[in-house]
């Protein structure tokens, strides 16, 4: 269990840096041994990584926006409000 938890904490960092890096992100549908040597993967690791496709990432890049955006909302509504909202 241990073994797929560091997995998950691998990839998701990868995910997470995708996310945030355009150049990352094509960089892993170009080369994805180069874009992932600094992680250490295993062969497992590397293939969930490598059968992203692009319009998937894509996908998580939109949905973390969309996120990010109705949080940052929220934050400055209740700014606004200072709490004083109902």
């Amino acid at each position: 269990m241990q073994e797929r938890t560091d997995m998950s904490k691998k990839v998701q960092s990868i995910l997470g840096r995708a996310i945030n890096d355009k150049e990352f992100r094509e960089l892993i549908l170009r080369d994805i041994d180069a874009a992932t040597k600094e992680y250490e993967l295993s062969e497992a690791e590397k293939r969930a990584v490598s059968n992203l496709q692009e319009n998937e990432i894509q996908e998580l890049v939109t949905e973390m926006a969309r996120r990010m955006k109705a949080a940052l909302l929220n934050i400055k509504g209740d700014v606004m409000c200072d709490g004083q909202c109902a």
